[in-house]
């Protein structure tokens, strides 16, 4: 008896020593935005290639890197729009890095990456970082190509559209209109144009440039109406342009070095009062300027600094005393100053190039150098992405001549895409026409979070002692929590790298294990519509991709099992009658397949199952005349009646997020219900599933932040990166500058080889940094 006092003071020593007590905390938070980038080593890839990535997260509205979540989520999808391989990565500082292995047996075809943190599913797909790759299949000789396919149902005509400067002309008021031509892709066209009146008078000409846009001063008179007679190659297409509005606003914005003039015109009926209007000029949803303006003249003009606006899209609106916009005109704000923020340069050595880089002290930085003819036309860099993507809707053509300095048209072509695709649709303009709701907090760690029921009564067991124990983890290794009245848990930011094995244990305020145990299932981000490929899209194989070999051992044969007498009834036990309506197919599960993860990836990579259309009910669904349909899940169990049992709801929601080392064998059945439709039967061989009848406790698996691999680089004798045949000759995910923000790297020089340097990143201060440049040895 005496040993027992002493066994309770080790104990509670052990605790103190290793558990830390997680609480909850405040739901409230302070609303904000966040933009994230990926940084691929290059745009195009083989089967067997490593994806290599960087990852950047910064504050949407201020470029504040403070306070941002530490999880970003990147999802590798193929072009049918499955969800291929989804990692979580450890943002620190702003930065994280990872990588996908690209299995041997995908076919060719445009894949996507998207990014995003679970802060981010509040707003949408706002904020969501989206880049296409193309994967192309190696040529056993010869020169090959890669041809998209168009979407169907888009017309063949092209397109032309008119936007109208401030957003409507008026009549009497000389306006600038912005024209967009593209084809039956949403490509931009060169054309030339003429606007003809309702009489027949040509009142102004246009011409667009190679992606499709241009712009004419029209000054529309009452009582007209014009069309537009466009000449496209050999064609003539005509179109009309918008009627003008007869009395009301025009906001016309002129740009110089350091001021941006707003000039406001007003056509307002006879004897009326001259009106007063309220102007508003904003950034990232943020109002930066506000004044009212008494509108005495036919014009009245607005100087405003540029040292007053951050850099990126600004907007000015013009809204009446009441609080109506009329106009609302997107302006780009460039400061030059921030260009001189990095700078890459060359120096020639006997045995090697040099790539000296200099930027502001303390900024991040990744680095690829790659082969020529390795990066698409229409990839974004970390500026285009964070100035523009995330701000317009729409795919944006040649995002990085935007900010080329070599560009001399680059701030006249940023203007056009101002006035066309910022017209249409701009992002904070729709989250202020939009009631946002939180549902998502923010993710400073890894988190489990699940439910604790009285399972006779199914009903939460409220101010449960819950214990997680992960023996595997480094210092804590026992973390400790309650539930709160709805018999909710959640442990907080646990030190998790890879898969850990935890076990978890729920007792009452006496010690006696109660409830049932279950686990939350992180639903992924509904996908998309994936874009289709366009039948511009003509990628031709380099050719040090023609001799590479593909690793076809890698690849886990599916064998398939045909089952015989399809008039046979089979009886599950919630009492219904099924016939098998084709083919089953058996997935014997082996140490190849862990990489996917759960049961839920697995299904949707292989069996042709899709995710729910409704993001709140976890796990998959099959299509069945025409709409999804989730399968009946059974579960080979020796205790059970015929040797088989549904699980119940909660249970079902945990096998979805089982790990595949749990399960053994997987079978799929079409099956028609007696007086029903076509299903699917998901038959599981489950080794291990953490689902015992004892009360209270749990073993799991948590998912925690994916360890990347490193980037072999092979070094001469003198410490030069030696050039090899490699596509990807060098991956430096982050660049070690010095304490005046230089780095010097030498490349070994080879005759006759040309190859590109990218660097990206963000300075000290949030700002994206970006520079490709072109070596020649």
């Amino acid at each position: 008896m005496k040993k027992i006092p002493l066994l309770l003071l080790l104990t509670v020593v052990y605790m103190m020593s290793f558990a830390q007590v997680v609480k909850p905390k405040p739901s409230t938070v302070k609303l904000f935005f966040e933009k994230a980038f990926l940084h691929t080593d290059r745009d195009i890839y083989t089967p067997g290639d490593t994806l290599w990535f960087k990852a950047y997260l910064t504050n949407a509205q201020d470029k504040s890197l403070k306070e941002l979540s530490r999880n970003l989520y990147v999802d590798l999808i193929d072009p049918n729009g499955h969800l291929l391989n989804s990692i979580n990565i450890e943002i620190q500082n702003n930065q994280g890095h990872g990588d996908f292995t690209l299995p041997d047996s995908i076919p060719a075809g445009y894949y996507r990456i998207r990014a995003y943190t679970t802060w981010m599913r509040n707003f949408g797909n706002y904020f969501v970082f989206e880049k296409k790759i193309a994967l192309l299949q190696p040529a056993k000789a010869g020169p090959a190509t890669l041809k998209g396919k168009s979407l169907p149902g888009i017309a063949k005509e092209p397109s032309v559209r008119f936007f109208p400067e401030s957003g409507s002309m008026i009549e009497g008021v000389a306006g600038i209109v912005a024209v967009k031509a593209e084809d039956a892709n949403g490509k931009g066209l060169k054309a030339s144009g003429v606007v003809l009146s309702s009489a027949g008078d040509t009142v102004t000409h246009f011409t667009c440039d190679s992606l499709g846009m241009g712009l004419m001063v029209l000054l529309p008179e009452a009582g007209h109406n014009y069309t537009a007679s466009v000449k496209i190659g050999s064609r003539t297409f005509h179109y009309p342009v918008p009627a003008a509005l007869k009395y009301g606003f025009a906001l016309h914005v002129k740009q110089a070095d350091t001021l941006v003039q707003a000039v406001i015109s007003y056509r307002s009926p006879e004897a009326a009062t001259p009106p007063k209007v309220n102007v508003f000029v904003k950034s990232a949803g943020r109002t930066i300027i506000s004044k009212s303006v008494q509108v005495n003249n036919a014009q009245e003009e607005l100087a405003i600094p540029n040292s007053l606006l951050p850099e990126g899209i600004c907007s000015i609106i013009l809204a009446d005393q009441d609080g109506k916009p009329n106009c609302e005109r997107l302006f780009f704000v460039h400061h030059p100053a921030n260009e001189k923020d990095l700078q890459l340069t060359t120096g020639k050595l006997p045995s090697a190039t040099t790539l000296n880089i200099q930027t502001t002290p303390g900024a991040r930085l990744s680095m690829a150098i790659i082969q020529d003819g390795l990066l698409l036309k229409d990839s974004h860099t970390i500026a285009s992405q964070i100035f523009l993507a995330s701000e317009l809707r729409g795919a944006i053509e040649q995002p990085a001549r935007y900010f080329d300095p070599k560009n001399t048209n680059r701030f006249k072509e940023l203007d056009n895409l101002m006035l066309t695709q910022g017209w249409r649709d701009y992002t904070w303009r729709r989250l202020a026409d939009s009631a946002l709701r939180i549902s998502y907090g923010i993710e400073k760690g890894i988190n489990v979070t699940g439910t604790v029921k009285n399972e006779a009564r199914n009903k939460p067991i409220p101010n449960a002692h819950i214990t997680l124990f992960a023996g595997q983890l480094k210092n804590a290794k026992l973390f400790m929590t309650q539930t709160d009245s709805a018999g909710r848990f959640m442990v907080e930011e646990l030190p998790v790298i890879g898969n850990q094995a935890a076990s978890l244990s729920s007792v009452n305020d006496k010690g006696k294990k109660v409830g049932r145990i279950y686990m939350d299932t992180l639903v992924p981000m509904p996908i998309s519509t994936a874009p289709g490929l366009k039948e511009t899209d003509t990628l031709s194989i380099p050719r040090y991709f023609t001799t590479r070999s593909n690793h076809f051992d890698r690849v886990t044969q599916l064998k398939e099992v045909k089952v015989s007498g399809k008039s046979k009834v089979i009886h599950l036990p919630n009492g219904r009658g099924y016939t098998p309506w084709g083919d089953s197919k058996i997935f014997n599960i082996t140490p190849k397949d862990y990489e996917y993860k759960t049961l839920e990836w697995y299904l949707i990579q292989f069996t042709q199952a899709h995710e729910p259309k409704d993001i709140r009910q976890p796990g998959v669904a099959y299509f069945s005349d025409g709409r999804l349909v989730p399968p009946i899940i059974t579960i080979n169990d020796p205790d059970a009646p015929n040797g088989i049992r549904i699980p119940r709801k909660e249970e079902r929601d945990l096998i979805y997020s089982l790990p595949l080392d749990k399960i053994k064998k997987i079978q799929v059945t079409p099956v028609a219900e007696i007086g029903g439709g076509i299903r699917r039967i998901v038959s599981l061989t489950i080794i291990d599933n953490g689902l015992e009848d004892n009360p209270g406790i749990l073993s799991t698996n948590i998912s925690g932040y994916y360890q990347a691999q490193t980037f072999y680089q092979p070094l001469s004798d003198d410490g030069a990166i030696q050039y090899t045949s490699h596509p990807t000759v060098a991956w430096q995910p982050d660049v070690r500058l010095d304490a005046t923000g230089h780095a010097a790297i030498r490349v070994s020089n080879k005759p006759s080889t040309s190859y590109q340097v990218v660097v990206q990143g963000l300075s000290a201060d949030g700002s994206p940094l970006s520079q490709v440049i072109h070596v020649k040895n």
